[in-house]
């Protein structure tokens, strides 16, 4: 069972990451805004194709979610209040036709909690669009890849501040007119959550 000292820090996000360099970014933008979110990854990339099957197995229903210690929901009537869950796919790795069903989301019809799910992508793939947006000099590959996401997305253990907001509504713009993602949308909810809740 779950205890708190004060009233929950309610998590605000289930990230589902594709793989490291999602779940880099994805830390990144919780550090730096103090919110509560939970990223769920696995060792091996998680695709389009088994992304159904993956939220089933670890997200199933609202009683799944409860049972997880490391996420905090408040529920009401069996709904979840304020929670997302973002998964944050790179589109290479699958058909055209299955790419418009992830982004559209009729991939996830029969999925339970379907609601709640906001599909961001990076098309064709998250260094790719990275490049196009000038955050990265080239396109980067295994070990120079990590540490070149490292060094551009760290993680901070500095509290919360207005110069860390500025540069979450920085990198927001910045990828807002590239047309081959919408990782805006989890960025712009994140600094919303973060405006408008007392988080630690």
């Amino acid at each position: 069972m779950k205890k708190y000292t004060n009233s929950p820090n309610y998590t605000s996000a289930i990230i589902v990451a594709h793989g490291d360099c999602e779940k880099q970014i994805a830390r990144h933008i919780k550090s730096n805004l103090r919110l509560n979110m939970y990223i769920h990854k696995r060792t091996t990339s998680i695709q389009i194709n088994g992304l159904l099957d993956e939220l089933k197995t670890n997200f199933k229903d609202t009683q799944m979610i409860q049972r997880n210690d490391s996420i905090a929901v408040e529920v009401e009537k069996n709904k979840i209040k304020n929670l997302k869950i973002f998964t944050i796919m790179d589109t290479d790795d699958c058909s055209e036709k299955t790419r418009e069903r992830y982004k559209n989301k009729p991939l996830f019809e029969g999925y339970v909690l379907r609601d709640y799910v906001a599909p961001i992508y990076m098309s064709p793939k998250l260094e790719v669009v990275l490049y196009e947006c000038g955050l990265i000099p080239k396109i980067y590959k295994g070990h120079e890849k990590r540490k070149a996401y490292g060094k551009l997305f760290p993680i901070t253990a500095a509290p919360k501040s207005g110069s860390k907001m500025n540069e979450m509504k920085k990198l927001s713009d910045i990828l807002r007119p590239n047309k081959n993602t919408n990782m805006e949308i989890f960025i712009d909810y994140c600094i919303e959550q973060a405006e408008s809740k007392k988080v630690i």
